[in-house]
């Protein structure tokens, strides 16, 4: 399989430089194979400075839309649409600045790829076991799935929905139409985008049109769902790699370590640990384990 892109949406806070090079300092240490970085920057004008070795865009959003719904669409859909040019045939992992890399992940990865997945990661169960509940994005689902209008006055007669809106409704429609459930998806702050569907986003014309979701109430975590089922393609749960909970951490920082996860999130809302408690703990595992595979035998 070619190499993968890791794609990291990065916000406007000017904390988000610190985290970004935290997240790529644990990936460079667990993952040494992931060579291309992408950085979708949501403040371009603010010139920060992002770490070496990394490529940058702008999210398309240009600060319109809300953030962390729309704007995160447009940002995945750029980072998409730069891997399908750059690095056609990759798939993609997609990382929120709060999430961090404690321990090795690509080959489990590319093994749970298999041509009829589009979007690995938490999906339907938590890391611990339990249903995920999935019906938090289903009324945004169901109103995109109606035949939605707006009234003009004058004069006084109805107009259809804005094309991007249409396009919309007729991607849930058609997900719909494959036994979609309302509301399915894995969750965005880490999750690996398959080729099957990066292929299939450009060559549907989506990747092109970064903006057409920026309006909706979607976040990309549903959007990239109702793509994938639209395409009659999977959204399937990896355990074994991805350690994560929407809000705060499922399980304290040494038992995610001690149960081998590589994927884990939120390092930054945990109601137990503060995010640089979080972050130092693992840093430190990090330094430990270069130590002894610089020590001799």
């Amino acid at each position: 399989m070619p190499p993968f892109v890791v794609a990291i949406p990065a916000g406007p806070a000017p904390e988000e430089v610190e985290r970004v090079a935290d997240l790529l300092a644990s990936l460079r240490a667990h993952e040494p194979r992931a060579s291309t970085v992408l950085l979708v920057d949501d403040a371009p004008a603010a010139r920060r400075s992002w770490p070496q070795g990394v490529d940058v865009i702008a999210n398309p959003r240009h600060g319109r839309g809300i953030g962390t719904l729309g704007g995160t669409c447009a940002a995945t859909l750029a980072a998409l649409s730069w891997t399908h040019e750059h690095a056609p045939g990759a798939w993609c992992l997609r990382l929120d600045t709060d999430a961090l890399v404690i321990g090795p992940f690509a080959q489990a990865v590319e093994a749970a790829l298999a041509p009829q997945v589009g979007v690995l990661g938490s999906c339907r169960r938590t890391c611990n076991g339990e249903p995920r509940d999935l019906g938090s994005w289903a009324p945004v689902v169901r109103r995109h799935a109606r035949r939605l209008w707006l009234w003009r006055h004058p004069p006084r007669r109805w107009l259809p929905v804005q094309p991007a809106i249409g396009d919309v409704r007729r991607t849930v429609r058609a997900a719909l139409a494959r036994g979609y459930e309302p509301g399915e998806h894995c969750i965005a702050a880490a999750c690996a985008i398959g080729p099957a569907l990066i292929a299939g986003l450009a060559a549907a014309g989506t990747l092109a049109r970064p903006r057409r979701w920026l309006n909706t109430r979607f976040g990309d975590d549903a959007m990239l769902g109702v793509q994938a089922r639209a395409m009659g393609l999977e959204l399937r749960d990896l355990h074994a790699v991805f350690g994560l909970r929407h809000v705060g951490l499922p399980d304290t920082p040494q038992r995610l370590a001690d149960r081998g996860f590589a994927l884990i999130h939120s390092v930054r809302n945990d109601p137990a640990h503060e995010e640089s408690e979080v972050r130092a703990f693992f840093a430190a595992r990090r330094g430990r384990a270069g130590a002894g595979a610089g020590s001799p035998s």
